[in-house]
């Protein structure tokens, strides 16, 4: 069959379009990216706590050794996909990145049984498996905000603990997990199965909510000696675990930064982990996935006492940063926290009052900080009521390169308030744990070494 002239010219029109939609989707191809950035950081330790001891190579002195992996979309009219899986590791234990369970430290509340995670935690370091740090997926929009979903960095961290601790973020001399923290437990920075919205940044403020589900029907699957029967199952409604909803916000204006949170968080109704071989009697809010009772091989146990009403949480917290030029920026903060009761009439667990303070100073490729804090109990019917406990440390960096720094910390903790010991079980310390002094309140922290970024 021949082609007439509008034959033609269709075909040329087609063979244009073809060609336009083409290199439309090469382009919207080139506009997707995935990128893999981190920073890595380790060296020579020394940790004292209650009079033990321990000298040796270790990481996270200047920050969470991690690596990510990150991806983005373009999707047309400003609107973006995005996700992000950040992997927490060790670089300085193997064992640790192959999945070996430690003892998670400060997870409220804790009994007597459980005191020594704390310490363990300071000598061994924390589990690095994969994708155990923030999780999220969703979408962002210069116009309207963005929107995420998965086991998202709270305010907490990104617009308390950062604003008043820029530098040093949640590692040594931030005060992180002791004077401060990103949640009322004190340790943790992000809550699973949550849910996100941060508004667009409108003349340099910026608000965000936060919501995570309350769940509290996990079955009891062990056997009538208490052995585990089932593995745990992490899927919706198939475990107990924290609801939690917080609201807050940023404000940048030039040389001045404040952030402000309030987080109120509930697990009434759920239950403790039943005794047991391999068990504890902390609440399934462990970690930031919530995670149910659990023993080593990853079974799930009987559940025990039904946490009751009166157990609720709330956290407030003001901080702000200012640059003064001449090299010169100081932080600081102040957070009020307070954990409700166990059992009725128990009262709460604690109510405490902190602050926190940094001055820094740069000049070149030097940096030198100090930071000083205090927290002090209020709770009457906490064992450490009227105490306060004192940080107080020192910190250098020197700038190889961009991305490189020769670092050096020096911290000292006076827990007179039984912040990182004990402090929410309503009982005073007990000095028989891995050869501690009962009378010696004090952690020291010091660590020299090499962060690099990428």
């Amino acid at each position: 069959m021949g082609y007439n002239k509008s034959n033609i010219q269709l075909l040329v029109y087609t063979v244009k379009l073809t060609a336009l939609a083409t290199l439309a989707a090469t382009g919207a191809f080139a506009q997707s990216s995935v990128q893999i950035d981190g920073m890595f950081n380790a060296g020579l330790a020394s940790n004292s706590y209650k009079g033990v001891k321990v000298t040796g190579v270790e990481q996270n002195g200047a920050g969470t050794t991690q690596f990510n992996i990150r991806g983005t979309e373009d999707l047309g009219g400003g609107l973006k996909a995005t996700f992000r899986v950040e992997n927490d590791i060790s670089i300085v234990r193997n064992d640790a990145n192959q999945g070996t369970m430690t003892g998670v430290g400060n997870v409220v509340p804790q009994s007597s049984s459980t005191a020594n995670y704390t310490a363990a935690q300071t000598t061994k370091g924390s589990v690095g498996t994969f994708a155990n740090g923030e999780l999220r997926v969703g979408l962002a929009s210069a116009n309207y905000g963005s929107v995420d979903f998965g086991a998202v960095n709270n305010g907490g961290l990104t617009n308390f603990v950062v604003v008043a601790s820029p530098l040093t973020g949640t590692a040594i001399n931030s005060g992180y997990g002791s004077i401060i923290g990103a949640d009322p437990t004190m340790a943790i920075v992000r809550w699973g199965n949550s849910v996100k919205y941060a508004t667009p940044v409108i003349n340099g403020f910026q608000a965000q909510a936060i919501y995570a589900a309350k769940q509290t029907n996990q079955p009891n699957t062990a056997n009538a000696s208490g052995a585990a029967a089932t593995t745990v199952n992490y899927g919706l409604g198939l475990n107990d675990q924290v609801g939690a909803t917080e609201l807050s916000a940023k404000y940048v204006n030039g040389p001045l930064t404040i952030g402000a949170v309030a987080t109120r968080t509930d697990i009434t109704g759920g239950a403790f982990c039943a005794a047991g071989a391999g068990t504890t009697t902390n609440p399934y809010f462990v970690g930031s996935a919530n995670q149910p009772c659990i023993v080593g091989n990853g079974n799930q146990i009987a559940k025990g006492a039904t946490i009751g009403a009166g157990y609720k949480a709330q956290q407030e917290g003001l901080a702000a940063s200012y640059n003064l030029g001449s090299g010169f920026l100081l932080s600081g903060g102040y957070q009020k926290t307070a954990l409700g009761e166990i059992t009725a009439g128990s009262g709460d667990q604690t109510n405490r009052a902190a602050y926190i303070g940094t001055l820094q100073y740069t000049t070149g490729a030097h940096t030198l900080f100090a930071t000083y804090g205090t927290a002090k109990e209020k709770a009457q019917n906490n064992a450490f009521n009227g105490k306060t406990s004192k940080m107080s440390g020192v910190g250098y960096n020197y700038a190889l390169s961009k991305m490189t720094n020769f670092y050096a910390r020096y911290e000292q903790l006076d827990d007179q308030a039984g912040l990182i010991y004990n402090s929410w079980s309503g009982a005073a310390p007990s000095g028989a744990l891995l050869g501690m002094d009962a009378a010696n309140n004090k952690r020291i922290r010091s660590q020299v070494g090499i962060q690099v970024g990428f």
